[in-house]
């Protein structure tokens, strides 16, 4: 196999993996909003007209903590557990998918 050949594949393995993880990731997050139940209506969203702009994620989890009694809150359109940032339970595509689907659509 020549230098060429072995690049074309080297590229076309990660492009596959790529597309693995996407396929797993959308999984889980499916199964994470079926599992524990989140709808829109659970979701404190960062922007909106009646909200105030949130340059941070840190000011918008301060803000909620004092305002909103929602248990999940979205940051850069992925949904999060409390203030944990660092491992998002899905996405509001997720979410909007799941309820359209379970409102029979």
């Amino acid at each position: 196999m020549t230098l060429e050949q072995m690049k074309a594949v080297h590229e076309r393995l990660g492009i596959l993996i790529r597309q693995a993880e996407d396929r797993m990731r959308d999984e889980r997050y499916a199964a994470n909003v079926k599992n524990l139940g989140i709808t829109m209506d659970d979701v404190q969203l960062s922007l909106g007209n009646d909200l105030p702009w949130f340059g941070h994620y840190s000011y918008f989890f301060d803000w909620c903590d004092k305002y909103s009694k929602k248990p999940w809150r979205e940051w850069d359109t992925l949904v999060f557990p409390g203030r944990e940032l660092n491992n998002p339970v899905c996405d509001l595509n997720t979410i909007r998918n799941a309820n359209l689907q379970g409102a029979g659509r």
